[in-house]
This record gives structure tokens, sequence and C-alpha cells, in this order.
């Protein structure tokens, strides 16, 4: 593959992280604080929200497995799945005169469904797709652009709701929380259109397709006996807890524990967790060349997840210095 073309690949990667962090950073906090909504009930609408997506991931992968397009059996799916993605992100970060809880809650559960099924349109066959571009030996380099623009995301989702709330006086509010979604619709929409016509030629180059129809219910039980996926799929589900759990209250933490402001939260803070995370890659690429993946991989994750148990509820109110600390440290082992 050109370089341009390993490049265009991972642009799709931008939106796509930019629209999960926003909402696993600020979208609690978001209907909880600014909105009014209960907490019990916005945690109950993200979750029937997740149970869907949990659903809707084999469904897609199932349905972009068995398309049939001129195009390729991919690429239609990230450009539609961007362009729905573009317009129903923005829906969950404005509200209507709408006063009751319940009404709030439906709200908040059906915006979130139309964006999880347009996630799943375009994320299940963009994954895929990266292993039908290109040969074996090219695929690192190619996953590499991916977690690349997967950063600018990571970035763009991070700092641009903080940056515009910082504006309006280190408090989130609902004009500046819809800005950022239409920023970040536009970066979903854009970057996707970029996917599509950079990789167009080349999908199913490399894996021409299923030689036969494959029953969804029959790979789903294929995969179930596979014990050494089981183990990798726990494992992923565990650390996919912990993480959301650790996103989602982390603006409670900071402003509302620590006593930080907005601006101090996401530019000192996560700014500098972001930049740390981004170098850091560096480190352990050349660190798994030397060793394997497997075990730098598990003393990072480890060491981690004790620094998290015993550090946070240490930490000094009204003071950055403990959470910088945590910021580079928790950056680096991220990385593995």
């Amino acid at each position: 593959m050109r370089l341009w073309e390993k490049a265009g690949y991972g642009s799709a990667e931008t939106g796509i992280v930019a629209a999960e962090v926003m909402i696993q950073l600020y979208l609690l906090k978001f209907y909880t604080s600014v909105i009014g909504l209960a907490p019990s009930l916005a945690g109950l609408a993200l979750a029937l929200a997740v149970v869907w997506d949990a659903v809707s991931d084999p469904l897609m992968g199932h349905i972009s497995d068995h398309s049939t397009f001129s195009g390729g059996k991919r690429r239609i799916y990230i450009l539609v799945g961007a362009l729905l993605l573009s317009l129903t992100f923005p829906t969950m970060f404005i509200t209507f005169e709408i006063a009751g809880q319940w009404q709030l809650f439906s709200y908040l559960l059906v915006s979130y469904l139309l964006v999880n099924t347009a996630t799943t349109i375009i994320s299940v066959p963009y994954t895929a797709l990266g292993r039908e571009l290109a040969p074996p030996k090219e695929r690192t380099a190619l996953y590499g652009f991916k977690l690349l623009f997967g950063n600018f995301g990571l970035i763009v989702g991070t700092l641009l709701p903080g940056i515009l709330a910082a504006s309006a006086g280190n408090k989130m509010t609902v004009k500046q929380s819809f800005i950022s979604a239409i920023a970040v619709g536009g970066i979903i929409l854009i970057s996707g259109i970029i996917t599509y016509f950079s990789t167009r030629g080349r999908d199913s180059e490399y894996n021409p397709g299923l030689t036969e129809k494959q029953n969804l219910f029959k790979g789903l039980v294929v995969a179930a006996q596979n014990k050494p996926f089981i183990f990798i799929l726990i494992a992923f589900f565990l650390a996919t807890i912990g993480r959301t759990l650790n996103s989602s209250i982390a603006l409670y933490y900071y402003e509302d524990f620590l006593g930080l402001t907005m601006k101090q939260v996401t530019v000192n803070i996560l700014g500098v967790f972001i930049v740390v995370i981004s170098f850091s890659i560096i480190f352990w690429v050349k660190i798994s060349e030397r060793f394997g993946k497997r075990i730098p991989g598990f003393w990072g994750i480890l060491t981690l997840g004790i620094g998290t148990m015993f550090a946070y509820p240490l930490f000094e109110k009204f003071s950055l210095t403990g959470p910088l600390i945590a910021a580079v440290i928790g950056g680096f082992l991220v990385g593995s």
C-alpha cells in the first residue's frame, strides 16, 4: 500500500474515537449536572443503549461479511455510518424544553441508541477492512496509522469540550457542549469520506470473501468453543468495565471531589495524559520487539490497575500535584 492509502484508511478513526471519548467523559456529567436528569435514570439509559450495542456488533459483522457491492463489501458501510453518526451524535447534547425526568430519560435513551447503531455501522466494517487492505507484513504499519489518527480523535474528544467550557466560565453548558458535538460530527463525516475514497479498489484484495454463507448463530457457537478466544474476551470485558468506570466518573471526581476547575482537568491533567500516551507508544513498541507483547502488556496493565486503586483516594483537594503525577505515570502505563 502507498503511504497516503495507509493514512487514508486510518483517517476514519479520528471521528470514531473523538465521539467515543466525548461520550465517555462528558455525556453522563452533562445530563446529571447540566440538564438535571437523576443519576440513576441517566445510568440506566446509557446501560440499555450499551446492551443494544453488544447485540448489534456481531449482527453488523455478519451483515458486512455477507454483503456484495461493486465497490467492496465494507467501504459503503463506512460512508453510510459516518453520515448517520455525524447527524445523530449532536442530538445527544441538545435538549428541547423537556421538564419531566422520564421524558429526559426517554430522550437520552433514544438518541444514544441511534448513536450506538450508527457507530456500529461504521466501526465494525471499518475494523474488518484493515485486514483486507494489506498483506500481513504491512498490517502493523497500517494499524499504526489507525492508532495515530485515533490519538488525534482522543485529543479532540477530550480537549475541545473542556476548552469551550473553560471559555464559558469553567462550567459545562448546553451551548458549549452542542458546539463541541457539532464539530465532532463534522470530523466524523470528513474522516469517513477520506477513508472511503482512499481505500477504493483495495477492498477484499487480500480476503476475497467467504466461500459459503454462514449462519450467525452457528458462528457464535463456534467462537464460544474457542477457549483462548473466550479468555481474551473475558479479559477485554473486565478491562472495558474498569476503563468505562474510570472515564465516566472522572469529571465528578476531579471537579466535585477534588475541587478543580474544568480548565485544570481538561487542559492540565487530561492534556498531559494524552501527550504522555502518544509518546509512550514508541517505548512500548520497542519493548515488545525485544520481549514480545504479552509480558510488557501484562505488567503495564497490572501496574496501572494497582496504581489507580491506591493513588486516587490519597490525592489532596484543590491540588494539581497528585493528579499531574498520576497523569504522567498513568499515561505511560496506558500506552502498554
